[in-house]
Order: structure tokens, then C-alpha cells, then sequence
């Protein structure tokens, strides 16, 4: 009887864990982690970058006419971060603290259930797929952040270690 519970405990277990999406995210919007600022194409396109000098975030730019929607939600910032290297590590969304319940059900239809956390009347939502560390910030009095966050670099060792052939 023990191992029957068991088994319908591991089965309902698996079941639930199908039903999340935790595709590995490797770009956004066609702009693939890693990617150098200054070779970047999106739809065979070369992007040309601009610096947003009134994000939160060092190394930010932005794209000129870059569509500032994602599903019904109306952003007022993208900002794609890059790292020392000058390659694409980080994404910035910004949008009003009205529409924060549309982008969370955005992402938690897409990836899941959160994990979720207060840290100075801020309300900190994460989500964590594969490489990829998804953070929402819902401030109590601004508009709400929500930042992708790629390892990238860790998830292309981890792909060229777990492939060696040599042995």
C-alpha cells in the first residue's frame, strides 16, 4: 500500500513538472546571450544601439524604435545590458505598476509559479529557467522592473563539458 502511494505521489509529482514550461530561454527577441554589441543583427538586421542615459543600469542601451509592447502590456523602458566583454547578458523591462499583474501572468503562464520575497516594501518575484534568472520588482509607489538575466556563459561550458568525446 506504501509503494503504491508512492508511486501516485511521483507520478502526480511529474505530471505537475510537465505541465511548467522551463524551455531554455536563449534570447530575447532574437538577440541571442552573448551576443556582442557591436556585431548585433536581429532578422538578418544590424541593431544599432543606442545608451539610455536615464536607466537604472550601467552599460544599458536601447534600440531606437524598438516596439514597446509585450502582450497587452505597454513597457516604458527595454534596456539590453551588456557585460564587461561588451556582450548581452541582461534585459531591463520597466512598465506601470497598474499593468504589473498583466506582466506576471505573461510570465507566469510562460515559466511557472515564483518564488516571491519582500525586501523593503518592494515585492521581489523570481523565476528560475535553466540559465535564466527572471526577477520582478513591484515597488509600492513606481513602476514595476523586470530583469532577465542569463548565465550564459556557464550554460555553454556546461554544454561543451557534458559533450567531450575524448574518453
Amino acid at each position: 500500500m506504501k509503494f503504491s502511494a508512492l508511486i501516485i505521489l511521483l507520478f502526480s509529482f511529474y505530471s505537475v513538472a510537465l505541465g511548467q514550461s522551463k524551455d531554455r530561454i536563449t534570447d530575447f527577441r532574437e538577440i541571442y546571450w552573448g551576443t556582442p554589441l557591436d556585431s548585433t543583427y536581429r532578422s538578418g538586421f544590424q541593431v544599432n544601439f543606442e545608451i539610455d542615459k536615464t536607466s537604472p543600469e550601467k552599460k544599458a542601451y536601447k534600440i531606437p524604435g524598438d516596439n514597446m509592447k509585450i502582450g497587452s502590456v505597454d513597457l516604458n523602458r527595454i534596456n539590453y545590458i551588456f557585460n564587461g566583454e561588451k556582450k548581452l547578458y541582461k534585459i531591463l523591462l520597466e512598465g506601470p505598476r497598474e499593468q504589473a499583474q498583466y506582466m506576471t501572468f505573461i510570465i507566469e503562464h510562460k515559466f511557472g509559479d515564483y518564488d516571491k520575497e519582500i525586501i523593503d516594501n518592494t515585492e521581489v518575484r523570481t523565476w528560475k529557467v535553466q540559465d535564466v534568472i527572471i526577477t520582478m520588482y513591484l515597488h509600492e509607489f513606481r513602476d514595476f522592473q523586470v530583469y532577465f538575466e542569463s548565465d550564459w556563459e556557464a550554460a555553454e561550458a556546461y554544454e561543451e563539458n557534458t559533450s567531450v568525446e575524448d574518453f
